[in-house]
Order: C-alpha cells, then sequence, then structure tokens
C-alpha cells in the first residue's frame, strides 16, 4: 500500500512536470456546482437555502470549456470527480483523473503530445523507454477482434465470426439470430468455470452461451454440438487448428462481440 501512494506521487509529479515544461496552467475548477445532466446520479449537497442543493461535479466538462472560451489555451488538472453509481470493479464513487483541454488542435496533434506524456512519466518514474507512436486500432476492428473498444492485449486470443458455418443448422437459437461469433481460450475448463463465464456472458446482453472442447480433431464435451453436428464439424475441418475449448455466442452483432470480449477480460484473471 505504502509503495503504490509512493508511485502514484511519483506519476503525478512527473505529470504535472511535464505540463509545465509545455506551458500548460494549473487550473482548479470548483467542486460545489449546478447539476448538469451527464452518465450518473449526481452525489447532491444542501445548501443554507431550503429545498436547493449544490451538485458534486462528475467531471470538469463545464468548467474547462469556458476556460477555453475566456482564452485560457492549455488547461490541465488532478481533477476529484464524483458519480453516484452502482460499485463496479471499475468503479467508484469518487476518483481522481488527469484532465487536460487545448485549444485549435486536432485529434493527430493531441494523440501525439498524451504520448509523449507517458514517454516522460514512464522514463522519470520507472526508467523505462517507450517507444511511441503506440499502436492505433480502429473501433470497427477493436470491436470485431477484442469485443470491446479498450481492448486487453495481453491476451491474444481474437474472436470470430462464425455465420457462414451455422445457417444451415435447425437448431434455431444460432440458425436465427443476426450474428454468430466465437472465442478460442485454449485451456479446457470444469463445467463450474463455465457456469461463471455463462452468467458473465448474459449480464453483457445474450441469453446463451455455447461450448465445445476439441481433443485430437474430435469434440469431446459440448452444449450443443450434438444439436448443429454438421456445421460444427465442417467448423473443425475448415478454421480450428489445435485442440482447446471453444465459447460461441449468438446474439446481435454488438450483443456477441459484447458478451465475448468480457470473457476475454474474464479470463485473463484466470
Amino acid at each position: 500500500m505504502q509503495k503504490t501512494i509512493a508511485l502514484r506521487n511519483k506519476v503525478i509529479f512527473a505529470m504535472r512536470e511535464f505540463f509545465q515544461s509545455q506551458d500548460f496552467l494549473e487550473i482548479e475548477t470548483p467542486i460545489l456546482s449546478k447539476a448538469t445532466p451527464e452518465g450518473a446520479r449526481d452525489f447532491l449537497v444542501p445548501t443554507r437555502k431550503e429545498n436547493a442543493f449544490y451538485a458534486l461535479p462528475q467531471s470538469p466538462q463545464l468548467f474547462k470549456q469556458l476556460l477555453m472560451i475566456s482564452g485560457f489555451e492549455r488547461y490541465f488538472q488532478i481533477a476529484r470527480c464524483f458519480r453516484d453509481e452502482d460499485s463496479r470493479k471499475d468503479r467508484q464513487p469518487e476518483f481522481t483523473q488527469l484532465d487536460v483541454e487545448v485549444s485549435f488542435n486536432d485529434v493527430e496533434s493531441f494523440q501525439s503530445f498524451i504520448e509523449r506524456m507517458f514517454q516522460h512519466v514512464m522514463k522519470k518514474v520507472m526508467n523505462v523507454d517507450i517507444k511511441i507512436p503506440f499502436e492505433r486500432v480502429e473501433y470497427d476492428t477493436a470491436i470485431a477482434k477484442y469485443g470491446s473498444d479498450k481492448p486487453d492485449f495481453r491476451y491474444d486470443k481474437e474472436i470470430v465470426d462464425i455465420n457462414s458455418f451455422c445457417n444451415n443448422t435447425n437448431f434455431n437459437i444460432i440458425k436465427d439470430a443476426p450474428s454468430k461469433r466465437m472465442l478460442k481460450i485454449g485451456e479446457k475448463i470444469s463445467k463450474k468455470e463455465f457456469k461463471v463465464l455463462e452468467e458473465i456472458a448474459k449480464k453483457n446482453g445474450v441469453n446463451a452461451l455455447f461450448y465445445f472442447v476439441v481433443e485430437n480433431n474430435e469434440v469431446v464435451h459440448s452444449n450443443f454440438a450434438s444439436k448443429v453436428g454438421e456445421a460444427v464439424r465442417e467448423l473443425i475441418d475448415s478454421q480450428i487448428e489445435k485442440d482447446g475449448t471453444y465459447l460461441i455466442t449468438a446474439n446481435k452483432y454488438e450483443k456477441a462481440s459484447q458478451a465475448l470480449g468480457a470473457l476475454r477480460v474474464e479470463l485473463n484473471s484466470w
């Protein structure tokens, strides 16, 4: 815990050092403000006037736009933000974010600037040289291959379409779905582990998760292969190169992709 807090301090110091060298102004924006529509509910703070409330900021968005309008062309802030939403591993009611705004800039220039900031921080704090520019992935490619707009590249398995192999089956749950997608996870999993993955898939919008296990070019375990035997055989012969466990979702493209993307993240933590 102490090492983590000390590391955080060094990272923030290095960020400030970089922005100061680039002629940015660090400006604190108000904490007590008017409620504005955003992605989560506001935390409300009562005022001295009856039935009147302040709202804690979900982000400094409104204030930094006012700063840009008023002539502050380069602004940054280590900002405290507050969002009243359900707790998850990537959500909490209050958090700190680096908030940056630049006037008269385009996307490529800004991305390059942030890359140089990361390069400076990693060298200053960790004495690690990182290469820039970073790899860029188009949104459509990220969804198609990884099921997420923030893909985790530490887990190299990619999602693939298998629509052409399932359209001739009589198993209507799969046949009637507009998109059929598959993820190879390599390792064998137990029934208990599959149940965990199935629940995650359902929470991400699909009605069912299917799987089959291949050993020596044959299906040895499955919860649906007997109903789509010819389609799975064709799939194995044409697209499956190695033994392992394969997960399939059938739904709308976005939901099928999102579900398998969530499973990629979960499996990477196992």
